[in-house]
């Protein structure tokens, strides 16, 4: 997967560099052997946590 130049700041949108290092992280756990569900645990998790730092803190323009 290509490394994104920049990230892109759409309202309700994760940059693309963050969904770059959570899905390269994530095929990390995968390649570990880490189980699906715990995997998609943690996702879910990443992604609610930083939908609510962007909302509560969006970035500059």
């Amino acid at each position: 997967m290509p490394r994104p130049a920049e990230a892109s700041h759409a309202p309700g949108a994760v940059p693309e560099t963050i969904e770059y290092s959570l899905q390269f992280g994530l095929a990390a756990l995968s390649e570990l052997g880490v189980d699906a569900a715990y995997r998609q645990e943690l996702e879910d998790a990443l992604r609610a946590d930083e939908y609510t730092r962007l909302l509560n803190d969006p970035p500059s323009r």
